[in-house]
């Protein structure tokens, strides 16, 4: 990546927005996917992106490829990942620099790595399994700790520096991250500005964030603060930047709003491009990595293991917690950062959960959340986002007073399960005529008139289009 191609200013897309980005294509100069959101997708998703990728330069951004596990990848995943990666064949991808699974135990988060040189050691590892099977460069990103892991033998520009020399991998830097690490954590950007290693440096991210009880979130639901402009505008002066994608997930505003933000990082990538080549031929080389390793990968995977319990099983945290001596490398761990997490967890499960059954959310209204989480209490372990759905599902089956709600959902889910790819006939029984449950939950009305019916779902082989009826 030492020359990489200069994509310019984009956005990482979303489908609520898909209308407006191509009446603006002209103003958006390339996209930035979610890689696992076209994983097992249906023919209609992935008609989706061979549209983009019709229309605009792209690259694609995992989620859960967990490149800091000491257990080593997912080769499901890893299957997965490098199909997409040769269907859309982009200048680079990206991943973040963590792990998301540990022992089983699915995180449903981005979790921070302890710097140490065994971690370094897990993340050049899994580097290596993963260039076996796709060739297209791979960029870090750095993320926001929420939970910082005690025994870390090196602060956060050294460990990424060393990941990032050891691995041979570029930097995809988030700013908003790393101004949230500086806020929360008590960095010094005006002491360590040339410890991070901006020349590896191909593409940044840029957000906006909350704050939530004294610590600020990188929650991408509002537009991007000064305070993050001013550190894009301080990095671009150092270092030509390839590509800058605006990420934005929640609370969307107006797209005008968007373009203007994309218009802003063009321009101040435009106007330092010169600048910044020269700051770079300027730079001082830091020494080479160490190699040597002071940790076990088991130890590591050890604490991963106890970390990804702490974050998702209340109580084993409250076993933890009442006798920390049981993990002797996380007795230092703050317990108030690790409680936080853990909340932010549920509530995007939550979100996702809500995002998977939009009606049966909006008939419960105001108890969809608590609901929920108090399923999510019986399950600790969090699976995927439909797996939540379902355990809602069931229990509103259970809840004798909630019949046609579950009903609904079940409708939703089944929506859901016939939107995956392959051949496909299926049909369900429902206690409601389906059309009814969607107007009751749309309009708020009282439980619909029963009446027994049946839907049936059928995509012939080789891709067709959904079919849909109901009798």
């Amino acid at each position: 990546m030492s020359a990489p191609p200069i994509l310019g200013s984009g956005l990482g897309y979303r489908r609520e927005f898909r209308a407006q980005l191509f009446e603006n294509s002209g103003r958006v100069d390339f996209l930035e996917i979610i890689a696992d959101h076209y994983f097992d997708a249906s023919p209609e998703r992935l008609a989706e992106l061979d549209l983009l990728a019709a229309h605009f330069p792209i690259v694609a951004h995992g989620l859960d490829l967990s490149p800091g596990s000491a257990e080593g990848l997912d080769e499901n995943y890893l299957g997965k990942l490098a199909r997409l990666i040769e269907r859309i064949n982009p200048p680079w991808f990206s991943e973040h620099l963590c792990f998301t699974k540990a022992d089983g135990v699915s995180i449903g988060h981005l979790a921070a790595l302890p710097c140490t040189n065994a971690a370094i050691d897990a993340v050049a590892r899994n580097v290596d399994a993963l260039r076996a099977r796709i060739k297209t460069p791979l960029l870090l990103e750095n993320i926001t700790t929420v939970v910082p892991v005690p025994g870390g033998r090196m602060d956060e520009p050294e460990f990424l520096s060393r990941v990032l020399e050891r691995t041979g991998c570029g930097w995809l830097c988030d700013i908003a991250n790393l101004h949230a690490n500086l806020v929360n954590h008590g960095g010094d950007i005006e002491k360590d500005f040339e410890r991070w290693p901006w020349d590896r440096l191909v593409q940044v991210h840029y957000a906006g964030g909350r704050w939530s009880g004294g610590v600020l979130i990188d929650s991408h639901d509002s537009a991007t603060s000064e305070a993050v402009w001013a550190l894009f505008e301080r990095i671009a002066a150092r270092t030509p930047i390839a590509a800058a994608v605006l990420e934005r997930d929640e609370r969307l505003p107006p797209f005008a709003e968007l373009l203007a933000e994309t218009d802003r990082a063009r321009g101040v990538m435009r106007r330092s491009r010169g600048n910044a080549r020269a700051a770079r031929a300027e730079s001082v080389p830091r020494p080479p990595a160490r190699t040597a390793l002071d940790d076990a990968l088991q130890g590591l995977a050890n604490t991963q293991a106890a970390l990804a319990r702490l974050f998702t099983d209340a109580g084993f945290r409250r076993g933890f917690f009442a006798d920390p001596s049981q993990c002797p490398e996380l007795e230092a761990i703050d317990s108030g950062a690790v409680e936080r997490f853990a909340d932010s967890l549920t509530a995007k499960r939550v979100l996702d959960a809500r995002k998977q059954l939009p009606l049966t959310a909006a008939a419960l209204g105001r108890d969809f959340a608590p609901l929920l989480r108090a399923v999510l209490r019986e399950t600790p372990r969090p699976g995927r986002s439909h797996d939540d759905a379902a355990a809602l599902a069931l229990r509103l089956t259970a809840d004798g007073g909630r019949g046609w709600i579950a009903d609904l959902a079940r409708y939703e889910l089944a929506l859901l399960e016939a939107s995956r790819p392959g051949a496909l006939f299926m049909a369900r029984r429902f206690g409601w005529p389906p059309h009814r449950l969607a107007f009751a939950a749309r309009s708020g009305a009282a439980e619909p008139a029963r009446g027994a019916s049946l839907g049936f779902w059928l995509r012939l082989s080789g891709g067709g289009k959904l079919r849909h009826w109901t009798l």
